[in-house]
């Protein structure tokens, strides 16, 4: 292989890694533990764990009365 194609495959995984980074990011990860493990181990493993992996935050609107009452707060 040459230095171009080694550059290539790098750029190409670099840019898969972002992507699978910033996915983990909304469910509520870190975003900097996901990019290297993609980039590390395998970006498309790390594809299968995003769609395995729970959520840990959930989505509610910003001072929703109902969201406030389930964090025991007034109602």
């Amino acid at each position: 292989m040459t230095y171009a194609m080694i550059a290539f495959v790098v750029l190409i995984r670099f840019l898969l890694s972002l992507l699978a980074a910033s996915l983990f990011e909304r469910k509520g990860y870190g975003y900097g533990r996901f990019f290297l493990i993609s980039f590390l181990l395998d970006p498309f493993t790390c594809f299968g764990l995003y769609l395995l992996m729970p959520r840990l935050r959930t989505r509610r609107t910003r001072g929703s009365k109902a969201g406030i009452a389930l964090e025991g707060g007034e109602a």
